[in-house]
């Protein structure tokens, strides 16, 4: 009972502040429910939350299954910043750390921490620390030099603009990395590796070795598809609030 009135009393609270609260039916299955979404964005501050209810009927009784919320959040402001979700600003390059992967990006002047990686960045140079790892780059206007080594590998390279080659194990290489203020694109051919982040709006898609995720407006239809390790998930919904 204690479980039903805490559920009821998010669900209350939730509604109340949301600006978007969609009907879903998944065609390819007989899966139905209610997504609630909340856009909020003041001063410096970006946020979106999500919360999906899936509904079942079973012997005419109307079952819900909530799942937990999903937060992606952002603060910029120009002597500090974080992040948490999939897009992070900022993490210096390298090989082995993806920077769209999801996670918490916090940074204040030149120090940073980027989940279990330490970095400082600065316009002539930064430098990324892990365990067993670093990486150190000296950089000049879209120019960039940089050497990384870990308990496995050393690396060392060159990168103009976002187009990097450098020389690892497996002998000379390209890598690229982009970023801007709605996009950013992090691949890695030789370790299979990449990250791919659209964040625009009502908009948005999330894309890494792991996991896919994507929500698209067409006119009022809600598009959403999720793919996460052998489970995948195609929605359709309207907004009805």
């Amino acid at each position: 009972m204690r479980r039903i009135f805490l559920f009821l009393t998010l669900l209350i609270v939730i509604l109340s502040f949301s600006n978007t609260f969609l009907f879903w039916v998944s065609p390819f299955g007989q899966n139905y429910g209610f997504s609630i979404r909340q856009n909020v964005s003041f001063w410096k501050v970006d946020a979106l939350l999500l919360y999906e209810i899936e509904v079942e009927w079973r012997q005419g009784i109307i079952l819900l299954y909530p799942e937990n919320p999903e937060l992606y959040f952002s603060l910029d402001s120009d002597l500090y910043m974080v992040q948490y979700g999939y897009f992070h600003k900022n993490i210096p390059f390298s090989t082995f750390v993806n920077p769209y992967e999801k996670g918490l990006n916090l940074q204040w002047g030149f120090t940073g921490f980027y989940n279990e990686f330490q970095y400082f960045s600065s316009p002539y140079f930064s430098l990324l620390l892990g365990n067993d790892f670093f990486n150190v780059s000296m950089k000049y206007n879209k120019m960039f030099f940089f050497y990384e080594e870990n308990s496995t590998a050393t690396v060392y390279g060159a990168g103009y603009d976002s187009i990097i080659f450098y020389f690892d194990e497996y002998g000379f290489e390209v890598a690229f990395h982009v970023e801007t203020e709605t996009i950013g694109l992090y691949l890695v051919p030789s370790r299979g590796v990449f990250g791919f982040v659209v964040n625009s709006g009502e908009n948005y898609l999330f894309l890494t070795n792991e996991f896919f995720e994507t929500v698209l407006k067409w006119g009022e239809l809600y598009v959403f598809g999720r793919v996460q390790k052998k489970k995948a998930i195609f929605k359709l919904g309207f907004s009805i609030w």
